[in-house]
């Protein structure tokens, strides 16, 4: 169509002279004479050739040019001269449909996105009854709106856009879509029209800022030849408009305010892919060529005789015969006959596999879906491709149908005569699907971490079951949970459930740490104002521990101080028996290596006694200590065989209240910087959790259940 500026470009006033390169050259010659010129008068002490006293200026070239080789700009050298070609395919629907119809590279690059856009559908968000939701749900199934969307995205990719026109009945189609007039079962689904079956009002476009169509046709009128509602005038808010490949404003006009067919920008790539796959197809039927040598053959062909090209044609056909049957070969004393085996394929694949890159970068699509391959290589899985895909899918959903559909959706509630309340929206379901086993675990963590706040006194009753209802659209664990449940909830968080002394009774968390009942109380034959802790050198080995054995265990006996006696710490009612004080060294041997090793502590370290461990049903479970006494949080640490990736044991780390401390303590107390190598994971729990744990739990494996 015309660009309303006559063809010419906007604000181009007459034509420009075409320059001719030969009298380029010339006036380029002919300066370089006058300036030699000049300059010679100048030296003779002569006013320079020209006017005036002062040299004149000369036009000169800004760019590179050798006429006598064929090169620099304008030279006709095809390597030094080059275009951007403009190959309209998007207005040849013809050629676009036989693309899409012949070749199943087109129809991938057509299909593909459009059924990711719509396969997952969508998740309808806001305080509506379920079985509104439901009846939401059922209407968009038996109006196949899904399927009409997918529709619309398809013929938009193909042609450069498409409508799909949203059916109100008993409404004019060419005013504004008001949502409120909508009557029960007015509305009576999509009608998909391609960009070939409207004609936009280019005279009259939407100039209304707060419209999303700002700038595009107001109106949109069906064309004679459509299939169903021919010359129907209908109103841009009655239409869910998308386009292929958008383009720029001048360009745009060209198009009738329409994009680009996908097709267009990879038409060379899909040409050359084409030439790749074909030449090696006919390169493979070409691997075995057999030639006969016939004497006298041209002086046979030239007589034109038919008896001697029948005779010949005969012999042929019974050579054939024998060949394919027998495997013999009749030929003439004098005639030749041989066999030119070609198997050089090498980088066929190599150069296949680069168009075939080239295509899917040029589409934006994964080579696993447009091509409907797997992904091969080391160690390949091809999931970072997709994730990056899908990641561009959800924007192309959020930018493209998020306003249009809810739309929709509206219009469908307000024809079931659903009230919707202002907090409607809809949100598209996660195309990446986690497994069974991912759901499981999944849910597993997000349970955990939900009820250790939850018994921390972090969040409330309600939180609590918010939180768990809202994962279940990921996990699809408590889905059962309801409005009502939730309402009837605490919304005020609980204290945690205090920890039981070592008499029984709960501890008083208003105590300070060290006075009786409180959160750092000491008991046994520690003495509480001679801390052992600041007299390191006194903490000597018991009867019978051989600290520097290998293979020793070095729990009991270790810390028993000559003064005061073994040291046991009371830290929310669970006693912890200090084995190495912070300052002192430990020795040991690895078990996994069977090196020795030794590390100077920075916390003190022990176990819980009367507790059992992975290491065996009496051995304590492993515990480093900080001076927080009064953190409400237990930090439990999967560690694993660094080698093998095998679980090891429990470490466990109280009295800090982050997990950066708790890890600091933990890997400062290793002898070299291989500690964070034997971390699977670190979980928080509150005590209440930890000591239930300790009581139900299986403490012979992991606690987190991502470690193996």
């Amino acid at each position: 169509m015309a660009n309303g500026h006559g063809g010419r470009r906007p604000g181009a006033g007459a034509p420009r002279k075409r320059v001719n390169i030969k009298d380029l050259a010339a006036q380029t010659r002919d300066a370089e004479a006058q300036e030699r010129a000049s300059r010679a008068a100048a030296g003779r002490g002569r006013e320079p050739t020209g006017s005036g006293a002062s040299i004149e200026a000369v036009r000169t070239l800004d760019a590179f040019v050798n006429y006598a080789n064929n090169l620099g700009v304008g030279a006709d050298n095809i390597l030094t001269t080059s275009s951007a070609s403009f190959a309209p395919l998007t207005r040849i629907r013809t050629v676009l449909e036989w693309m899409y119809r012949g070749q199943f590279i087109c129809k991938n690059a057509v299909d593909v996105v459009a059924n990711d856009m719509t396969r997952q559908g969508v998740t309808i968000r806001g305080e509506m009854d379920p079985t509104d939701i439901e009846a939401l749900s059922s209407e968009a199934t038996a109006k196949a709106i899904w399927l009409r969307i997918n529709e619309t995205i398809k013929w938009a990719r193909l042609y450069g856009g498409c409508l799909a026109f949203m059916i109100v009945d008993g409404q004019d189609p060419a005013t504004p879509l008001r949502l409120e007039t909508v009557g029960r079962d007015q509305f009576k689904g999509l009608l998909v029209l391609d960009r070939w079956m409207v004609e936009p009002s280019l005279e009259r476009l939407v100039t209304d800022p707060n419209s999303t169509d700002l700038g595009l046709p107001m109106f949109y009128r069906i064309t004679a030849d459509a299939p169903a509602l021919p010359r129907l005038l209908i109103h841009h808010t009655r239409v869910l408009r998308l386009e292929g490949s958008s383009l720029p404003y001048w360009q745009k006009l060209q198009e009738n305010l329409w994009g680009l067919s996908v097709y267009e920008t990879i038409q060379d790539r899909i040409t050359a892919f084409d030439l790749a796959t074909t030449g090696a197809a006919q390169l493979v039927n070409k691997a075995y060529i057999r030639t006969y040598k016939i004497k006298g053959l041209r002086e046979i062909i030239a007589a034109g005789s038919q008896q001697g090209l029948n005779g010949l044609s005969q012999f042929m056909d019974l050579m054939r015969r024998y060949q394919g049957i027998e495997g013999v070969t009749i030929i003439d004393g004098e005639d030749e006959f041989e066999g030119h085996e070609h198997g050089t394929f090498a980088g066929l694949a190599e150069i296949i596999d680069a168009f075939a890159t080239q295509l899917s970068g040029g589409l934006g699509i994964p080579k696993t879906k447009l091509f409907g391959e797997s992904p091969g290589g080391l160690n390949a899985t091809g999931e970072s491709d997709m994730r990056n895909y899908y990641d561009l899918i959800r924007a192309q959903q959020m930018a493209t149908l998020q306003v249009p559909i809810t739309t929709i959706y509206r219009l469908m509630a307000q024809s079931l005569g659903i009230q919707v309340p202002e907090d409607f929206a809809i949100e598209f379901n996660p195309l990446w699907q986690l497994s069974e086993e991912e759901k499981a675990r999944s849910a597993s963590e997000i349970t955990n971490a939900v009820l250790a706040a939850s018994s921390a006194g972090v969040i409330s009753d309600q939180i609590t079951l918010k939180e768990l209802r809202q994962q279940s659209t990921i996990t699809g664990v408590f889905t059962s949970i309801t409005d009502e449940d939730i309402e009837a909830a605490d919304d005020v968080a609980a204290p945690p459930p205090a920890p039981l002394g070592p008499d029984g009774q709960p501890l008083d968390p208003s105590a300070a740490p060290g006075e009786r009942g409180g959160p750092g109380e000491a008991f046994g034959k520690a003495n509480v104002e001679r801390d052992p802790r600041a007299q390191p050198s006194a903490v000597k080995p018991g009867p019978g521990a051989e600290p520097d054995a290998p293979g020793e265990d070095i729990k009991g006996g270790r810390s028993q101080d000559a003064a005061f006696g073994p040291v046991t710490l009371n830290v929310w009612g669970m006693p912890i028996h200090i084995e190495t004080f912070a300052g002192q060294s430990r020795r040991g041997v690895d078990r996994f290596t069977g090196q020795p090793w030794e590390a100077i502590m920075r916390a003190d370290y022990g176990y819980f006694i009367g507790t059992s461990s992975a290491e065996g049903p009496t051995e304590g479970m492993d515990c480093f200590v900080g001076g927080d006494y009064a953190s409400p949080t237990v930090f439990v640490i999967d560690q694993v065989d660094p080698a093998s990736g095998a679980f090891d044991e429990h470490k466990v780390v109280v009295g800090v209240r982050t997990l950066h401390e708790a890890l600091d303590l933990y890997t400062r107390s290793w002898s070299d910087d291989t500690a964070m190598r034997h971390v699977a994971a670190i979980t928080p729990l509150s005590w209440a959790r930890f000591q239930e744990w300790l009581r139900e739990g299986d403490v012979t494996k992991p606690y987190c259940p991502r470690v193996r």
